[in-house]
């Protein structure tokens, strides 16, 4: 059971909430400027290279690329259209809530396919800010379909050379926001995920870990995504294949010592982590409604721009736990089921396969 891995992409997900009411604070201080350097970075990455990470160890051996993007798209969309149709709903009664969002039908159809498309502020971001993330998720998930058909060893070096090949093609798109968004180096960051997960699962790697301290790559690892974040939010800023790179190398550290420690380690079996770990997702989609109907409401009663703070920030962090939970047990997890029971019942399930050393598809939150 990887509860590490999943609990560090929940916090990595609290991060990315840090950092989007911080931006809120600013926006609306009299004077006082929180500083943001350090923060986004660690969140927003984490995020990629662990999605990366557990693709791996969530797919079996023997999953077609159509059943693998159909177990995907069924924990991905039910709570994703949601929260988006929320955003709508909000957007229509309040529109200041979300004053970036482009209602039109084309952006609405984008938005809810996951396709790329500029707001009312010329940013890449769908009608839910933070589905930008979404956006590069499904079409990694495209390109690791594309890898199943593929011998299991070669996968993640067809993941790899796949990226290689599309984010400079991506230049020769029609479409400025489509050029925009995949010719970024980003998905770098999933194939970093995928390429720890496959080294993880090696012999070498195995004895290695039973024999030396994973705490101090830790360390070093988030250290390095930290000042990575640092230098590229203090006039430092970075080109985007050096960023993505950066990331990729401090991640894959962190990603290494989590994942052997889940791996060949001694569980953490607790019921409270476990749960935790299973909240990313809920986490990362309803904190932006929260900024809008909680901490907006509270940061309007409070003058003082520092006690705003201290009191806006952990009322969000507390209320998108809160509020992620309920989404999860109420939309994400029955939703999720039912779509993947439906799909299963219209396409044969291929016999369990699994490689040594891989936990059970049902041990990690896909």
């Amino acid at each position: 059971m990887l509860n590490r891995i999943n609990l560090v992409r929940t916090i990595s997900c609290l991060l990315i909430a840090v950092f989007h009411v911080t931006v809120f604070l600013n926006t609306n201080s009299g004077g006082l400027h929180l500083s943001m350097a350090g923060i986004p970075g660690p969140g927003f990455h984490l995020f990629l290279l662990i999605s990366g990470f557990v693709l791996l160890h969530t797919t079996r051996p023997d999953e077609t690329p159509l059943a693998f993007m159909g177990k995907r798209l069924a924990r991905l969309v039910p709570l994703y259209w949601v929260m988006t149709f929320a955003v709508i709903a909000l957007v229509l009664w309040r529109p200041w809530t979300f004053g970036q969002a482009d209602l039109s039908l084309e952006s609405i159809a984008k938005s809810l396919f996951f396709l790329p498309h500029a707001d009312l502020n010329g940013r890449l971001h769908p009608i839910l800010y933070v589905g930008w993330a979404l956006n590069y998720t499904v079409f990694f998930y495209l390109i690791f379909a594309i890898s199943l058909m593929f011998a299991l060893r070669a996968r993640h070096f067809v993941v790899l050379g796949l990226i290689v090949l599309i984010t400079p093609a991506a230049l020769l798109l029609p479409d400025e926001d489509m050029r925009r968004f995949y010719a970024s180096p980003i998905l770098l960051e999933f194939a970093a995920g995928i390429a720890v997960g496959a080294l993880l699962l090696t012999k070498r790697a195995e004895a290695w870990i039973k024999n030396h301290r994973l705490v101090p790559m830790l360390v070093v690892g988030l250290a390095g995504m930290f000042a990575t974040a640092y230098a590229d939010n203090t006039g430092h800023d970075l080109p985007a294949l050096a960023e993505a790179l950066a990331y990729s190398a401090s991640g894959a550290l962190v990603l290494f010592a989590i994942g052997g420690m889940d791996l060949y380690r001694p569980q953490l079996n607790s019921k409270l982590i476990a749960r935790a770990g299973s909240l990313s997702y809920a986490v990362l989609l309803v904190h932006p409604l929260l900024i809008a109907i909680i901490a907006a409401p509270i940061a309007i009663r409070i003058e003082d721009d520092l006690q705003r703070a201290i009191v806006v920030i952990p009322v969000l962090l507390l209320s998108s736990i809160v509020c992620a939970y309920l989404a999860h047990v109420c939309i994400e997890k029955p939703a999720s089921s039912w779509l993947r029971a439906r799909f299963a019942k219209r396409a044969p399930r291929p016999e369990t396969n699994a490689s040594p050393g891989r936990p059970a598809a049902a041990d990690v939150e896909a």
